[in-house]
């Protein structure tokens, strides 16, 4: 898969292989969901909007931002189930979720993202 600005291509099948890193890192994240995600979120977990944002959801800067537990020194997305590395909501993900590893960020640097993610390779191929 690729899209047009980005000078690599990703491959969707290849994420089985690293037991979700993208959803783990040093510094808490901040994974934005807006109230339309949010609903369906909830009603992919079958609670209450209310029960969601309580449960899964911080505010950062006025927006609802889902909440990383730590362990071990690292911050994880309180919705990865970390013994199997998968999104427990993967199919309501949010948008930002979906949109990896096409975030804007990686359009001007890409290095960090080919250590981060098996899934990514360059495009065109390096020779």
């Amino acid at each position: 898969m690729k899209r047009e600005g980005f000078s690599f291509s990703f491959d969707p099948e290849k994420c089985a292989e690293c037991k979700g890193r993208c959803c783990s890192n040093k510094t808490p994240s901040y994974l934005y969901i807006n109230q339309n995600e949010i609903a369906e979120v909830a009603s992919f977990l079958n609670i209450s909007e209310t029960q969601f944002k309580t449960g899964y959801l911080n505010r950062v800067n006025g927006l609802h931002n889902i909440k990383d537990i730590k362990i071990n020194g690292v911050y994880h997305c309180v919705l990865l189930e970390i013994d199997s590395g998968k999104c427990s909501i993967y199919e309501a993900r949010p948008k930002q979720c979906r949109d990896y590893p096409f975030w804007d960020l990686y359009k001007k640097d890409s290095s960090n993202l080919y250590i981060e993610c098996p899934a990514v390779s360059p495009f065109p191929p390096l020779e």
